[in-house]
């Protein structure tokens, strides 16, 4: 069943709101029943903050306008978990789904309304399905063109964004990117997933260890297929250095992620009830919660009557608590054991002066206990030296890419990173900056991050500006912070 494909004439949708029975038979009329819960709702309240009714939801809105948005989320959210629980049904060998259950009507933060920043567009949308379904008609609208020498190709007119594809099929892919348009969603724990492949790899994902037979022979992980083995061996594989520290990343997301927290100094998420500002929302909302006036979590251990402010510290004291006794990582040099792996990294530093431009990954050992994965660490740190070594000498482009073709075996439809002029980093670039091309199109399609000087194994090529003028990469550093808007702490 590809996404999107279940016609609306079959859907069964569930009305979650408390106390309701309410089926509806598709999504208009799923959709004209949650107005009329709205409509009483709003009529009689009159607050600061205003209660979502939504089973086992929480949420608290600020006003009217951001409730309404966040409702018709729900509405939503149900089309995508019933999609889930067809096919789910359809292939009968999946396990079964064992992540919490109670956040299975917990849906991400949105913005108060849907913006299509398609080209002299920006309609407003409260309604996440009209959204995407109008976005949609924007790709399946757009006439073929030549561009760049390539025939019969369509272009993404998405604010700053340059994408070319071959099919209007996948243009309405790629605009998902930009929408963050999920089409399925696990009926148990409630997550969504942007293809049916990534929902059936969370439920794959589930297996009892027995079943996971595929090894992976740098770190011993087992997964329960080839593709997820694939997958995760591509880790060991690709190695991204950040431009601007020796941080070495498994992806050019990945750098961008980091970039954002270690070397930017935005925080665009305030609180609402102090000067307090964050970069992201989740660190948003464990500070909200240091403002509850009263114990909001309680410790469910039989006996214990701990209480806290925050999930949080409710947390920390399981951890210590009732975890502490197991001690389950271990020195793989002096044997000294530990009950978290954040110790265990500071006295690998400490005491045995070991570093990694990477995180410390650890592995279960044949002795049961988690240990430094020498194999990993002995591979980061050796391509963090061959950088170095790298770095100090100017290389020919063309051969370069000539022995980076040959030793990958990529076709014309690889993604390139290039070393050029940034653009300002827009707030709403989707979390996945790879946009790949169809074979046919020559031309590279980039996001701004992918513009940005990646160092590693793949990429060591001097800039050129005009075809004359070459800049040092020092000098190359600060034009990319200057164009990404940033302020660069060194």
């Amino acid at each position: 069943m590809a996404p999107g494909k279940l016609k609306n004439s079959k859907l069964l949708l569930a009305c979650e709101w408390q106390g309701c029975l309410f089926v509806g038979k598709g999504m208009e009329e799923l959709f004209s029943h949650i107005a009329e819960h709205l409509n009483k709702y709003l009529q009689l309240e009159r607050a600061e903050q205003y209660q979502c009714w939504w089973r086992s939801c929480e949420f608290l809105a600020a006003g009217p306008r951001e409730l309404i948005t966040h409702i018709n989320f729900h509405g939503y959210h149900t089309k995508l978990k019933f999609i889930g629980s067809q096919l789910k049904s359809s292939h009968q060998d999946l396990p079964v789904c064992s992540q919490n259950i109670h956040n299975q009507n917990q849906i991400p933060k949105i913005s108060e309304v849907f913006i299509c920043h398609w080209e002299q567009c920006d309609v407003t949308f409260s309604n996440p399905e009209w959204f995407y379904q109008h976005v949609a008609m924007h790709a399946y609208g757009t006439e073929k063109e030549t561009v760049s020498g390539n025939k019969n190709v369509v272009c993404c007119h998405w604010k700053d964004c340059l994408g070319i594809f071959k099919g209007k099929h996948k243009l309405r892919d790629h605009l998902r990117t930009h929408t963050q348009e999920r089409v399925v969603a696990c009926p148990s724990c409630g997550g969504m997933f942007s293809n049916n492949t990534k929902f059936f790899d969370h439920i794959k994902r589930q297996v009892s260890k027995d079943k996971q037979i595929f090894a992976c022979q740098n770190c011993n992980k087992h997964f329960a297929n080839e593709r997820l083995l694939r997958d995760h061996m591509r880790g060991h594989v690709t190695r991204v250095t950040c431009p601007f520290c020796d941080m070495v990343c498994t992806s050019v997301s990945s750098v961008k992620v980091h970039i954002r927290f270690r070397h930017c100094n935005e925080r665009p998420f305030y609180c609402d009830h102090c000067e307090s500002s964050f970069k992201n929302a989740y660190d948003l909302q464990k500070h909200v919660e240091t403002h509850n006036d009263s114990d909001a979590y309680s410790c469910d251990i039989e006996g214990c009557i701990f209480t806290a402010r925050t999930l949080q510290t409710l947390r920390h004291h399981y951890k210590r608590a009732h975890v502490n006794g197991t001690q389950k990582y271990k020195c793989h040099m002096c044997q000294k054991c530990f009950s978290w792996c954040y110790p265990l990294t500071l006295h690998l530093r400490k005491t045995h002066k070991l570093s990694c431009p990477s995180r410390f990954r650890y592995s279960e050992a044949d002795d049961g206990y988690l240990k430094l994965n020498v194999a990993v660490y002995n591979t980061v740190t050796g391509l963090d030296q061959g950088l170095v070594s790298k770095t100090s000498s100017s290389l020919d482009h063309n051969n370069v890419k000539r022995e980076r073709d040959a030793s990958y075996g990529r076709d014309s439809s690889s993604v390139e990173v290039s070393l050029t002029r940034c653009q300002p980093w827009p707030h709403n670039t989707a979390e996945n900056v790879i946009v790949e091309t169809e074979t046919s199109v020559k031309k590279s399609v980039y996001s701004e991050l992918q513009t940005a000087p990646l160092t590693s194994e793949e990429f060591v090529t001097p800039v050129e500006l005009d075809g004359t003028t070459s800049l040092s990469i020092t000098e190359n550093l600060f034009e990319i912070a200057l164009g990404l808007g940033i302020q660069i702490t060194v």
